[in-house]
């Protein structure tokens, strides 16, 4: 009601058009339906457009906010122009905003891996972290989440021998960067450990995922879905490895956490 009413006062005083009226329109539709949302955004990019020109930051903030809202609504047609016309802008203005360069691209990425257009997600991931790892420097522990994403990506593509050193090099960063047993190495191991059990290694996938499940369940839970995914990789290189036992302890666990689970798992 508050954002409703400050866009009503911000029309009557201020006109329509006005860039406060943009400004008003954007923080709205952040927090209403999505239908609603993309009207919004649209009215945004009508007013910013004309008024600031396509190179303006805030007009790429709008185009960027606009686009993303299609894409979530599948509309990825539509929605595609608005996010490349976006990048172009935010490319050459690495710094500049709440979010760098880098945060677009890889949220670009991630909207195109989970629509299915996996080689074209990797083409944005691969630029995010170019560009990060150039103001950054190559070790900069910030630098692990984007290696992580192109590693694990590129391991479900089949793309092994590309995966391996950007997934050793995020398992590194991290751990010089936060300790040998901190719970936030899990995620890296994990997909360090899925990387190596594709490749044929099993007993240091074992060891990886072995590692990352005893530091992330103590904090995410049995019933977290990471947390179950690690359990059902280690079950089939137990099997693997023809320790059938703690195969069946792994899948057992691994089954009675998906039943109490609410997370939809990949």
């Amino acid at each position: 009601p508050m954002l409703r009413e400050a866009l009503r006062t911000r029309e009557q005083v201020m006109g329509a058009t006005s860039l406060e009226v943009a400004a008003s329109l954007m923080s709205l539709a952040e927090v209403v339906q999505f239908d609603e949302g993309v009207d919004l955004n649209r009215r945004a990019l009508a007013i910013r457009r004309p008024a600031l020109g396509p190179g303006h930051f805030d007009t790429a903030l709008s185009e960027f906010r606009l686009g993303d809202k299609l894409f979530c609504k599948n509309e990825s047609e539509e929605a595609k122009p608005h996010l490349e016309r976006a990048l172009v802008v935010f490319r050459r203005h690495p710094g500049k905003g709440d979010k760098p360069a880098s945060w677009w691209l890889a949220t670009l990425g991630n909207m195109l891996w989970f629509q299915g257009k996996r080689s074209e997600s990797l083409i944005y991931h691969r630029e995010s972290l170019r560009i990060k790892e150039a103001a950054l420097g190559p070790e900069d522990p910030d630098l692990s989440i984007g290696l992580n994403n192109l590693g694990y990506g590129l391991t479900l593509l089949g793309r092994y021998s590309e995966a391996k050193p950007l997934l050793e090099r995020s398992v590194s960063l991290s751990e010089k960067a936060l300790g040998a047993n901190h719970p936030g190495l899990s995620t890296y191991l994990q997909s360090y450990g899925e990387l190596l059990g594709r490749m044929g290694e099993t007993a240091a996938a074992r060891d990886a995922l072995e590692r990352a499940l005893r530091l992330g369940e103590p904090v995410r839970g049995p019933d977290n879905g990471q947390i179950i995914l690690t359990r059902q990789s280690l079950a089939a290189l137990y099997v693997d490895l023809g320790d059938h036992a703690t195969a069946r302890t792994h899948f057992r666990r691994a089954v009675e956490g998906m039943e109490r689970s609410t997370e939809v798992l990949d």
